[in-house]
Formats: C-alpha cells, structure tokens, sequence
C-alpha cells in the first residue's frame, strides 16, 4: 500500500509538472539605476516604460538581450525584463513594444501582453507553444529611483 501510495503522488508530480513554463534565457549580471526625477521621467507614471540596448553610466550592466524597465499599472509596481526573445536566443534578436502594451518578437512574432503586470507568460506565437517565457529581473524602488539588480 506504501509503495501504491508514493508511485500515486509521484505520479501527480510528474504530470502536473507539465503546464510549467520556463525561461531558456542565460541570467546574466543586471545593474542599472533610474531616477523618475531627472533623466527618467518616463518611469514615474503607470504605462511608462524605458528600453535600453547599450551599456551606459546608469546601466552598466543590462542582461542578455537588453533590458525593459516598465511602471506597472497596479500598485505603482515597476518590473524589468530581459529583451531577449527567449524562442530566438540570440543577443541580437530583441523583443519590441508594439501598440505601447505588449512586447513582440520581431523574428518568430511571440507576444507577451501582461508585462505591465509582472506577467512573464507568452500570449501567442511560438514561444507559448513551446512554453517560454521572458526573464524576469529583480526591481526596488526609493523615494525617485528606481533599482534594476540579480
């Protein structure tokens, strides 16, 4: 009965397991600093969102792909991603907003809609058909600035 009972939950946990999405993207070094005052004012309101592809004083080191910084719409959250595509793989190959809402894979055309509420989860294309999502970073907030860090 023991041995019924542990191949039943080892069971549950192997085909439970099989809706999970993941990130294939490398975690590389994230740092970047924001100030919603001066040269971020962007970031200061709900739907603001900054993109950055190159390295700078602020942001000396920004991920894989790149990062997107975005000012949620709920609870004033801020949420940073990596821009790589994560069916893609590549460096080069970055996600775009479109529309000001959603993130989209110029190459293999996956959306992402939920990213101004922390969602990770593709919406469409090949990266929820193979269950990809993008990276996630670390972000905290004081006063006027804003922390991007892993």
């Amino acid at each position: 009965m023991k041995r019924f009972i542990t191949l039943f939950l080892f069971s549950i946990l192997l085909f439970s397991c099989d809706d999970a999405f993941e990130s294939n993207i490398p975690s590389m070094r994230v740092s970047a600093n924001f100030n919603t005052y001066t040269t971020d004012p962007e970031l200061a309101t709900p739907g603001g969102y900054k993109r950055i592809t190159k390295i700078n004083n602020e942001a000396p080191y920004i991920g894989f792909g790149g990062l997107l910084v975005v000012r949620g719409f709920i609870d004033n959250a801020v949420f940073a991603y990596d821009l790589a595509c994560p069916v893609e793989r590549k460096q080069t190959v970055r996600l775009e907003m479109k529309d000001d809402v959603k993130l989209c894979c110029p190459e293999c055309g996956s959306e992402y809609d939920g990213i101004f509420y922390g969602n990770t989860l593709p919406s469409s294309g090949k990266a929820k058909e193979q269950k990809l999502q993008i990276r996630r970073y670390a972000t905290s907030c004081s006063d006027n600035m804003i922390y991007v860090r892993n």
